[in-house]
């Protein structure tokens, strides 16, 4: 299953998505643009996907 990750980064919030290969969401979070928050939804991320930071 092709998975497709993205943080799309803000000011104050951002959101994290998942969708697979037929947009289907898997994950979808906002949060806020703190440095520990976006690590830590980094690594769930990556637990759905291999990602090359």
């Amino acid at each position: 299953m092709e998975l497709y990750a993205a943080i799309d980064l803000h000011s104050k919030n951002s959101v994290s998505m998942v969708i697979d290969a037929q947009g289907r969401t898997i994950l979808a979070q906002r949060l806020s643009t703190d440095l520990d928050v976006i690590v830590a939804a980094r690594s769930i991320l990556l637990g759905y996907v291999a990602w090359p930071w």
